[in-house]
């Protein structure tokens, strides 16, 4: 698609990927002598997801839930046109079929935003000539437990709230979360830390990051929603993670404004994760699936491969093996361990489920019995 510019965005796949198969992606992108600010953002069929092999300077997060794929630029390559290449994977559980990324291009030029929205990238999930090994598959809406829909109502005031895991060698993992910010607009999200810590950014949310001394910037020129800020920071100087100052700066309407993060007010200790099973038979409990394969594999195949070495639990059935971890009595407690595990490894989509009686339930039912609130 071209646009006022100069502009071009298209994508080609080398191969049309079947179940449980992946095919190298290409974007190639001519940016019209644009220089700076540049993002794109892919919105992806549930049963795919996109992993980077080349971003020319660029970062990508994945938002899981709502499936999108952010790439950002705080300045652009200076080549007036370059390829992205990527994986795109399909579930092992996907049926062959049509499907559709559908994306956009934002940037800046003359100081104002403009956004470039080629038309729908269409490809097709052949059938698969052998059945599918033990590759671990993104789960579905067949074997993941349901979830309460948001309420409706008003809209709710633009927050910032900051919540920190303490880690087994002693460092923090700080994670800021974002709700009700105006989309499409500039935004930026300060943190200071105190003298002698050392941050080290896992998820930039979408935005372009930047450390200088100890402060972190997150700046989004366009926002999108696209996942929570997350960094694990050192703490020689740091006794407790109220001592970071956070701000968060936003358009409203046509005034700027700036919020406070607020501290979470519990903080959650990573000897909380991977406890034993429960001995109360009616127990309600949450744990984080991370993996279901057809073939059953040893748990080692997670450390050697994806470097995961917390403890797991095997669930056998009759067509499927599904690998859980953790066993939490709070549902915010399973749900921030599912995040801090999409952050530090590649699994695709882990999720919570709810248990009782050692069966599962949905999570929806689990909430509703233990008076718990679901946070998304």
């Amino acid at each position: 698609m071209v646009a006022p510019g100069g502009v071009v965005v298209e994508g080609r796949l080398s191969t049309a990927p079947s179940p449980g198969t992946s095919s190298p992606l290409t974007i190639s992108i001519t940016k019209g002598n644009l220089e700076y600010f540049g993002r794109i953002l892919i919105s992806l069929p549930p049963d795919c997801q996109l992993s980077a092999k080349q971003l020319h300077g660029g970062g990508m997060t994945m938002d899981p839930e709502r499936n999108l794929a952010v790439i950002s630029w705080l300045k652009l390559p200076e080549a007036q046109q370059f390829d992205l290449l990527l994986d795109l994977e399909v579930s092992p559980l996907a049926p062959p079929g049509n499907r559709t990324l559908e994306w956009d291009f934002s940037f800046i030029r003359n100081n104002d935003r403009e956004t470039v929205r080629p038309a729908p990238f269409h490809f097709k999930v052949v059938p698969s000539n052998a059945a599918p090994s033990a590759a671990l598959p993104i789960p579905t809406e067949a074997n993941r437990s349901s979830t309460p829909s948001e309420e409706t109502g008003t809209k709710a005031s633009p927050t910032a709230t900051r919540c920190a895991t303490e880690l087994p060698d002693g460092r923090y993992e700080i994670q800021v979360q974002l709700s009700g910010v105006p989309e499409g607009g500039f935004v930026k999200c300060v943190e200071t830390l105190p003298p002698g810590c050392t941050p080290e950014i896992t998820s930039s949310g979408g935005s372009v990051a930047q450390t200088s001394d100890q402060t972190l910037s997150f700046v989004w020129f366009d926002f999108q929603e696209a996942g929570s800020l997350s960094y694990i920071v050192s703490k020689p100087q740091l006794s407790t993670p109220t001592e970071i100052i956070g701000s968060l700066s936003y358009i409203d309407g046509d005034s700027p404004m700036e919020i406070a993060v607020i501290p979470c007010e519990s903080q959650i200790s990573a000897r909380s994760l991977g406890l034993s099973s429960p001995s109360i038979p009616n127990e309600i409990w949450y744990e984080v699936q991370i993996a279901a394969t057809k073939n059953r594999v040893v748990t080692d195949y997670f450390e050697e491969k994806l470097n995961f070495r917390l403890p797991l639990t095997e669930e056998r059935g009759a067509k499927w093996h599904r690998y859980t971890h953790g066993h939490f009595a709070d549902y915010r407690a399973a749900r921030d361990c599912r995040e801090g595990i999409s952050r530090r490894h590649a699994f695709r989509g882990p999720f919570v489920v709810a248990k009782r009686e050692g069966q599962r339930i949905s999570v929806q039912e689990a909430l509703t019995r233990t008076g718990q609130e679901w946070t998304p």
